[in-house]
């Protein structure tokens, strides 16, 4: 498991959740991410897979989920 810093973007798709952290964009994946909005900053734990195949980019398959309540 790693956890991920980042800001969530608009995906592709309405249903995607995509987080652009400073590396690269992921696509969150897992029904605890429904919540995320556009716009929020927060940190993902989980694992990235790469043998998911995801419309929405790069999987990572996301356990837990810290928002920033300033952000």
């Amino acid at each position: 498991e790693q956890t991920l810093f980042g800001v969530i973007i608009e995906g592709i798709r309405p249903s995607c959740r995509v987080l652009q952290t400073n590396q690269r964009r992921y696509a969150l994946v897992g029904a605890t991410t429904q919540s995320l909005r556009q716009g929020q900053k927060v940190s993902v734990t989980g694992v990235e897979r790469a043998d998911l195949v995801n419309p929405c980019g790069r999987a990572f398959v996301v356990t837990a989920i810290k928002v920033d309540a300033h952000g």
